[in-house]
């Protein structure tokens, strides 16, 4: 079931045009107030907070059966797919031909084991250009210890 999330418009203000550095800082904010509703609903056992304070590009929060729920801005930025083309599919649809096999066996063992992990492997923008992406998985659990989501950040290297 795809779930809508309720974006509140902030108006820009004249800086933010010509200050990008705010701009990224709004992204950031709306991406953490936007997650931290999610965890909430969800009842999840995690600081978004403090897992958004690393470097990262894109967020893609998949359910368990890893079918996409939601993606940032960034995404979109980085791959050419908009959300509505990206919810509902798994990842897997950013593979391609030199996506290496053995990592993406590394990614299906970590997510079937639960834990928290980095990899980098080949992804495929829209365009079908290929780019270098270090993505870290952080499994979401729930107050009884579910794992309920996966939200992966993601950054091109």
């Amino acid at each position: 079931m795809k779930e809508k999330i309720a974006l509140k418009h902030v108006p820009l203000l004249s800086w933010d045009l010509s200050n990008p550095a705010s701009a990224l800082k709004n992204n950031r904010a709306m991406e953490v107030a936007q997650l931290t509703q999610l965890a909430e609903k969800n009842r999840w056992q995690i600081d978004i907070k403090s897992e958004l304070e690393v470097y990262y590009h894109a967020i893609v929060l998949t359910d368990i059966q890893q079918n996409i729920q939601w993606v940032n801005q960034g995404f979109q930025s980085m791959t050419g797919y908009p959300p509505e083309f990206a919810i509902g599919k798994k990842p897997s649809f950013l593979h391609g031909k030199n996506t290496s096999t053995e990592v993406k066996q590394r990614i299906r063992e970590n997510l079937g084991l639960g834990r928290r992990f980095t990899e980098t492997l080949i992804n495929y923008r829209k365009n079908r250009e290929e780019y270098r992406c270090l993505i870290t998985i952080v499994p979401l659990a729930n107050s009884a210890d579910q794992i309920t989501h996966f939200m992966a950040l993601e950054r091109e290297i």
